[in-house]
This record gives structure tokens, sequence and C-alpha cells, in this order.
């Protein structure tokens, strides 16, 4: 029972320290499935962040998403005499930088088979993802010059297609892919006082030019589980972030994501009235 514990803890520990240390975090790719027209779905999905998803086709094989989301915030406090630098040059005793997105996409589906379905969707969304630097990973892909944390805002256009497959076991599965074309408009940043005050204007100027407002591009590639049950589904989701970018600046994708969702509502329309089911 001891061993099982601190496993889950470590685990734990891992996913949290996977969240922390990139500057874009993917989120659930929202994928539902439709088979009539006036089909509402309400998600809910946590992992490596946490997020709302609706998503309704008023007419058959039109697809209105949203969603909205965010994760833990990245917060310094003065500690002793330790003050910290923000990006304008001045001194401060605290920072708090926000995690958070939202987003929209429409989309059609269509089927090969009784087994076999497939989407595709185009959208567009806005985030604030903050990111800790001093946080000792060897995952941190990135020379930071001594940055302690970032705050960095984006716009996302994306596109999306997922392919389902229903299986004669208690358990469907599908595959998701996922390419997003940001452009960071806005950062904030912090160095500790003390190599501010050491460092020479040729090191700032550096890390300065590590914000770089260039446009990036991550891709998402993810495969689901899912288990229907009495009144909701649920639905595990593994997702790998690969990006390439070959300019040395803040830009990293987080490699391995993992969130869990509950389907919980949904409204079919059954001889043109309105019929609501909750979970």
């Amino acid at each position: 029972m001891k061993s099982k514990s601190v496993k889950c803890v470590l685990s734990l520990i891992f996913i949290v320290c996977l969240s922390s240390c990139y500057s874009y975090k993917p989120a659930y790719i929202h994928s539902p499935k439709f088979e009539n027209k006036g089909i509402l779905n309400a998600e809910l999905n946590a992992g490596n962040r946490f997020g709302v998803n609706l998503s309704y086709n008023p007419i058959n094989y039109f697809v209105v998403l949203g969603e909205i989301g965010g994760g833990p915030w990245t917060e310094l406090e003065k500690e002793d005499d330790t003050y910290y630098v923000n990006q304008n040059k001045k001194t401060v005793s605290s920072i708090r930088y926000r995690e958070h997105y939202y987003g929209f996409g429409v989309g059609t589906y269509w089927n090969y088979s009784e087994n076999i379905y497939q989407d595709f969707y185009i959208g567009y969304g806005e985030g604030i993802s903050s990111t800790p630097t001093n946080v000792a990973l060897i995952l941190f892909p990135k020379d930071n010059y001594d940055l302690l944390a970032y705050e960095s805002a984006y716009k996302n256009v994306y596109w999306q297609t997922s392919l389902k497959f229903t299986t004669e076991s208690e358990f469907n599965f599908s595959l998701h892919g996922r390419v997003n074309y940001l452009k960071y408009n806005s950062f904030n940043y912090v160095f500790g006082e003390d190599y501010y005050k050491k460092a020479t204007e040729f090191s700032k100027k550096k890390a300065k030019n590590y914000f770089w407002h260039r446009e990036k591009m991550a891709v998402q590639i993810g495969i689901s589980l899912e288990k229907p049950m009495e009144f909701f589904t649920l639905n595990m989701q593994l997702q790998f972030g690969v990006s390439r970018n070959d300019y040395p600046d803040h830009f990293s994708v987080r490699p391995v994501s993992m969130f869990i969702r509950s389907f919980c509502s949904h409204q079919s329309v059954l001889e043109e009235e309105l019929t609501f089911y909750f979970c």
C-alpha cells in the first residue's frame, strides 16, 4: 500500500513538472462524436490543464466548438532580502503570472462505415502561458539567461482531425492530430536582482532577444480510450507535443500530456422536440 502511494505521488509530481516547464502547454483535443443534428455536448477535462468544452451541431455535418481552461499560476514571493527585476527594469517583491486560454472552432464530420468516423475542424484561440525557469529539471530545453519566470500571451490559429473507431470491446479508441500556428505578442518576465546588477549590457540584450515575436508551430498527436457508461462517457487521452524551433528563444512545447474527460450532458432533437438529459 505504501509503495503504491509513493508511486502515485511521484507520478503526480512528474505530471505537474511537465505542466510547468514549457512555454506552450497543449490543451485537451476536443473531438465529440455526432450521429444526429441538434446535439449539445458539455464536457469537463482534467490533467496537465483543466478545461470546459462545449460543442453543438445545429445541422447535420456542421459543428461549432468552444473551449475555456487554464492551469496553475506561477508565483514568486520575496525571500529575506531577495527582490526581482522585471522587463521594465523595475524592482518588485513578488509576481503572479497567469495561465489560461479560450477558443472556438467550426468543422464537419463523416462516417466511412458504422465503425469508423472522422472529423475535421479549424479554429482560433487566445491564451496566456506562465513558466517558472528556475526549476532544476533536465527537461527544460533552453538556456534561460538566468530568468526566474515569464508570462507570454499568444494567439492561435489551428486545424485538427480525429479518427474514431468503434470496437466490440468495452473500450472505443481514437487517433488525434492538431497543428497550432502561434503568434506571441507580449511578454512579462523577471530576473533575480543580484544577477541583474552584475549582468552586462550584452547579456541583458541577449535576454531581451530571448523573447522574439515570431510565429511558431506546435503539433499535438494523441490517442484516446473511451468507455461509454449509462449516463455519461469516460475518456482518457494521451498526447505528445512536437515543435521545430531553430531560433534560441523562449519557445518550447510540453512533450507529454495526459487528460481525463467526463461527458456531462447532451441535448437531442427527437421528432422536432427538445429533450434534455443531465448526468
